[in-house]
């Protein structure tokens, strides 16, 4: 994510509101927080995807910030930083905190997993286009005039395609998940 870049993100695609979204000086969605912990805070990373980021909620109604406040009335302070980016999947999500995250000094990781973590992006998003073109191909007209909701019909089939081969083949799934969770302890292992 660009720092400091500030917009409004159309939901229209996925039927959920409008948002403003605005990116800090360290490419987070979130408030500043200097990258070293302040004395006697507990820091907590939330690394996840758009529902980590809070895409369609104000930035005080992600659930990084809700938490924050339900920990702060006690007696230790605590920060949770949002690592969340939308569209990030289990990979993306491991090498954020390797890059950037692990920088921050954290005192626990909360990893946000969906459903749809152990697809590849790249190959969602080119079977999405792909379908796009072929949607318009069948029906004779341009795809800049396929509407919002025909769009995220698409989309929501592509994913669902690659979903069901990722539940027929449940053993290279499972793999893929172990050695990625393998991963990440050996990156946190390493840190501390």
């Amino acid at each position: 994510m660009i720092p400091n870049h500030e917009g409004i993100y159309d939901g229209g695609l996925i039927c959920i509101p409008s948002t403003k979204i605005k990116i800090n000086s360290n490419g987070l969605r979130d408030y500043e927080y200097s990258i070293k912990k302040p004395n006697n805070t507990f820091r907590i990373i939330v690394l996840g995807d758009s529902h980590a980021m809070g895409m369609g909620v104000e930035l005080n109604e992600t659930y990084p910030r809700v938490l924050e406040r339900m920990l702060n009335p006690n007696h230790r302070k605590y920060e949770v930083l949002n690592f969340g980016v939308h569209g990030y999947n289990l990979i993306q999500k491991i090498e954020l905190l390797k890059i950037k995250g692990l920088t921050y000094e954290p005192d626990m990781i909360l990893f946000q997993y969906s459903g749809d973590d152990t697809i590849d992006r790249n190959v969602l998003d080119n079977l999405t286009v792909k379908s796009f073109n072929d949607f318009a191909k069948k029906n004779n007209i341009s795809t800049n005039v396929i509407d919002e909701f025909t769009k995220a019909k698409i989309g929501s089939a592509v994913l669902r395609m690659l979903l069901d081969v990722k539940e027929k083949n449940p053993s290279k799934t499972s793999e893929l998940i172990a050695n990625s969770f393998d991963n990440l302890s050996k990156i946190i292992e390493k840190k501390t």
